[in-house]
């Protein structure tokens, strides 16, 4: 079977980075921070989610411009309540991808 012929195609842009670093410090108390990475202009939501998988704190949900922003999270829920100290997952999603890290809160 001969090869389908046509236009070379691009190279994938460098766009399509989408990237949740390490929580730094972790182990942490009383915060840690978080940076993501985007390659392009995106729609995400952080969030904070305990290992039952209940959410704990949205941390960001809105549009963000391509490279690299952190935040802090002060160990704290939505509603302002200090959080047990244990493990719990960071997750960073654009609707069609996520990354997430580990973050131990201790006291």
């Amino acid at each position: 079977m001969d090869p389908i012929e046509g236009p070379d195609l691009p190279p994938l842009p460098s766009e399509i980075t989408f990237e949740l670093e390490a929580p730094w410090p972790n182990p942490f108390n009383p915060s840690t921070g978080l940076a993501f990475n985007l390659g392009a202009r995106r729609t995400v939501q952080l969030r904070v989610f305990d290992l039952q998988g209940r959410l704990v704190r949205t941390l960001l949900d809105g549009d963000y411009a391509a490279g690299r922003h952190t935040v802090q999270w002060n160990g704290r829920d939505d509603l302002g309540r200090v959080a047990s100290a244990g493990v719990y997952l960071a997750r960073l999603t654009d609707g069609w991808q996520w990354r997430s890290r580990p973050m131990v809160l201790i006291n």
